[in-house]
């Protein structure tokens, strides 16, 4: 059953690397140009997204989860703790400026474009469910440490560390569930057509950024692999230990391993471009922790496996 599942995982990883493939011979040939990329991630981020959270609790909320949603909450925070921590251990000798771009490659993960997606085919809603938490507790660290580290400021205004589409969107699935609101049909099934262009239009802007900025890899520097063990291997590892004790529901077990094993957030090169920082580091961290997922999230799933048993 173990190996079994490993595959599952595997299977689905190369299914989000082929779509990849598709955003990075689209740009390769100009079908889609940095501009498109640009206008499709702002649809992403600000209506298909906000639809995938609500969804989520619509299809799958129940009373019962409210305890497995607050440990993920808990778990998500940690998440960023554990990268904090370990970027301030290994990158500590690096020049200042190089630092906070490698910190926040460290901390920041891609909960919404890739670990969603993932964990819809594995797990299904109740596992978007508790991933849709993990990208609401992203979102308030983004806008709180994330513009701290990246803009030197005392942070974010407090306007702005909520007005955001991942908590506006959270706030109204739990105003639906509280309120024991059941969407009309109608427009359930014009969210569901919505959030089936989530995994296809994630993965293909991931792959478009790609083949924009591969060109700037430099494989020979020390500080992009070492980011690459704390992202892909030491915080997995470390969320690991700390999720099998803290998550007693095995759902919500595997949904925080997958999203706590996830590559750096592509939002590193968006505030990387907004705050005039190292762009190039920026670009080949989240390239390079994406693409060794292949590597890595199988390995940290195999050991969740053997922990928890197969999904």
């Amino acid at each position: 059953m173990i190996l079994q599942g490993a595959l599952i995982v595997i299977q689905q990883i190369f299914i989000i690397f082929i779509l990849i493939g598709v955003g990075f011979l689209a740009a390769k040939f100009g079908i889609l140009r940095e501009e498109g990329a640009r206008q499709i991630t702002d649809l992403l981020l600000i209506i298909v997204i906000p639809c995938v959270i609500i969804m989520a609790f619509q299809a799958s909320f129940e009373p019962s989860l409210i305890k497995n949603l607050l440990i993920a909450a808990l778990l998500a925070a940690l998440t960023h703790a554990a990268g904090i921590l370990i970027s301030k251990l290994i990158f500590r000798n690096e020049a200042p400026d190089r630092k906070m771009m490698l910190a926040y490659s460290t901390v920041f993960y891609n909960a919404g474009f890739f670990s969603l997606p993932l964990l819809r085919a594995l797990l299904g809603e109740t596992g978007v469910l508790y991933g849709s938490v993990f990208v609401a507790v992203f979102n308030l660290f983004a806008w709180t440490y994330g513009i701290r580290l990246m803009n030197g400021e005392n942070g974010a205004s407090k306007w702005k560390t909520f007005l955001n589409p991942g908590i506006i969107s959270l706030l109204i699935a739990l105003a639906l569930v509280l309120f024991n609101i059941r969407l009309p049909d109608i427009v359930q099934t014009t969210l569901r057509y919505i959030t089936g262009l989530h995994t296809p239009l994630a993965m293909i802007i991931i792959g478009c950024q790609f083949y924009l900025m591969w060109r700037n890899f430099n494989l020979r520097d020390l500080a992009l692999w070492k980011t690459v063990l704390a992202r892909n291997i030491l915080v997995p590892l470390i969320m690991l230990a700390l999720i099998f004790y803290l998550a007693q529901d095995k759902t919500l077990f595997f949904a925080s391993v997958i999203t706590a094993s996830a590559p750096t957030a592509t939002n590193t090169i968006l505030f990387a471009t907004k705050y005039r920082q190292d762009v190039n580091t920026a670009v080949q961290t989240v390239i390079l922790t994406t693409l060794l997922t292949i590597i890595s999230i199988p390995l940290i799933m195999a050991l969740a496996m053997l922990l928890k048993g197969a999904l």
